[in-house]
């Protein structure tokens, strides 16, 4: 190895030597293009990704970052002006962790901005700093919440001159977000009470809540109703999820595509609903337990005779006739008892918001796919039919025949069941895709191609040509030395190293070893 080595070196070497100045110059100038090459291609492979840190920064704020990203040897680039900074997608998550250490940038006005004053400072101004710094972490918490980009925040609170003035002055709040995606009632909810937690004397009916676009999204001074047209829809719009989740899960595994149109009815009507029962503590009785008796008797007589009435006229003190001269007698007595009885009393308040199963319906499409790869089909169509011709004649759905559990599996499912179920076979066609390539996926191959180019260049430039010897005129040597040649060997020429034939053929084998290798071989054949 180490002397093929040493020839190539030598080769090389004696190649290069044989060079002049413009060839070399070449051969230097080729060498630069491959290393320059393989530098652009690694350069592009390993080129960093460059993500956003912080878009839309002030300034000062800017400032701050690219100082501490400076002073940390973190790569990053400037863009929009300053405003905007960029770095290594790697380095996102280590760098935010530094940055939030470091309270950098300061996020605009701070606690300890609101709470520095001057002499000149008076309580008016104190306030209003106060205020404003409430403003600005309201507005900070809610564009942290998902599905908000940003908020803008306005309070409106009053001086405390007069404490018992004070008490009974609200403050208000208004806030308009700037969405991603729409908010559910939930997530409104909770905005207008975390604005409420954190303002002095605000309540949630003094707050206003609106979109960007004008849409307002709670309004405290209206009172809320969990069952408005709004809430309702919503509430349809969950169950009707919850029913098509269910049935996704019973046909997933069977089918590869399924569509589902719920029809749900729901009963939002309110009724309450308040009876009294009363029955008797005692079996088999309609009385109650006595609790308590009064009884009362009596009994009087009458001896008055006087005339019939009404046969003699009254002319003086009228008095009542009692007959004629007879005696009256009366007997009476009262009782009350009072009982006590089992009462009870039930008051419902039937459900708001159910699903009428009754009258609600399902509507479910199933379908198997058949796929069809136009690199297999269009090898065994035949002559004449075209792949677009195959799609055509085989595009049309065909029904499959259901088993009885799949709607026996929906109905118990669900509760509903007003159901139904059609199942098809859909054909699916992949047709082939030609790859296209980018005109940036072609530098790395025209950058492979030139290196070869070059590579191969400078092979042929050193490699040596093959020559035809003529023996007879490259070795002009006497007839009787080629007779000692042959008849002594190498021996008899070792012994006559100091004859100028030995020079020459020494000379002769070490410029032209083809020639030799070739006088040999001829010499070889004459002695078969």
């Amino acid at each position: 190895m180490n002397e093929t080595l040493t020839q190539v070196s030598g080769k090389i070497t004696e190649r290069w030597s044989d060079l002049n100045s413009s060839q070399k110059l070449k051969i230097l100038g080729g060498f630069a293009a491959v290393i320059g090459a393989i530098i652009l291609v690694t350069v592009m492979l390993s080129r960093p990704t460059m993500v956003p840190l912080y878009t839309g920064l002030d300034l000062n704020a800017a400032a701050e970052v690219t100082e501490i990203l400076e002073a940390q040897g973190i790569e990053h680039t400037l863009l929009n002006g300053g405003t905007t900074i960029h770095i290594n997608e790697e380095d996102l998550s280590s760098t935010k962790i530094l940055l939030a250490r470091e309270d950098v940038p300061k996020g605009g006005y701070t606690f300890a901005d609101a709470i520095t004053n001057g002499m000149s400072t008076t309580e008016s101004d104190r306030n209003a700093k106060l205020n404003y710094y409430d403003e600005t972490k309201l507005e900070t918490d809610l564009a942290s919440m998902d599905g908000v980009k940003s908020a803008s925040v306005t309070l409106s609170i009053p001086e405390e001159k007069n404490s018992f003035l004070a008490s009974r002055q609200k403050s208000s709040a208004s806030v308009m977000l700037t969405l991603y995606e729409r908010l559910s009632q939930a997530q409104v909810d909770g905005i207008a009470n975390l604005v409420a937690s954190s303002v002095y004397n605000l309540s949630l009916e003094d707050i206003t809540i609106v979109d960007s676009t004008g849409k307002t999204l709670y309004d405290g001074r209206k009172e809320s109703d969990p069952y408005s047209t709004t809430n309702q829809q919503a509430i349809k719009q969950a169950e009707e999820q919850g029913v098509k989740s269910k049935i996704l899960e019973f046909l997933g595994p069977i089918y590869d595509e399924i569509t589902i149109s719920s029809n749900l009815v729901f009963d939002f009507d309110q009724q309450q609903i308040t009876s009294e029962e009363y029955t008797s503590p005692i079996l088999d009785s309609d009385r109650g337990l006595l609790v308590s008796e009064h009884l009362t008797e009596g009994k009087a007589t009458n001896q008055l005779a006087e005339a019939a009435p009404g046969v003699e006229a009254n002319n003086s003190n009228p008095a009542i006739g009692m007959g004629a001269g007879t005696t009256g007698e009366s007997d009476y007595s009262t009782a009350n008892n009072q009982y006590n009885i089992n009462k009870s009393i039930t008051s419902q308040v039937k459900n708001v918001g159910t699903i009428n199963y009754a009258q609600s319906s399902i509507a479910v499409n199933v379908f198997n796919h058949r796929i069809y790869s136009q690199e297999l089909v269009e090898k065994t169509l035949p002559n004449g039919t075209t792949w677009e011709m195959f799609k055509e004649e085989n595009s049309a759905e065909i029904p499959l025949t259901l088993e009885p559990a799949i709607l026996e599996g929906i109905q118990k499912g669900t509760g509903i069941q007003d159901v139904v179920v059609f199942g098809y076979e859909k054909p699916i066609f992949i047709d082939s895709i030609a790859y296209e390539l980018n005109p940036m996926d072609w530098i790395p191959f025209i950058l492979l191609v030139i290196i070869g180019i070059i590579v191969l260049g400078i092979m042929l430039r050193f490699r040596k040509p093959e020559e035809i010897i003529d023996i007879e005129d490259s070795l002009e040597l006497p007839e009787a030395t080629f007779k000692d040649i042959k008849t002594d060997g190498l021996a008899s020429i070792e012994e006559r190293a100091d004859m100028e034939t030995k020079k020459q053929i020494d000379k002769f084998v070490d410029e032209k070893p083809e020639a030799v290798a070739s006088l040999l071989r001829s010499w070889l054949n004459d002695d078969e």
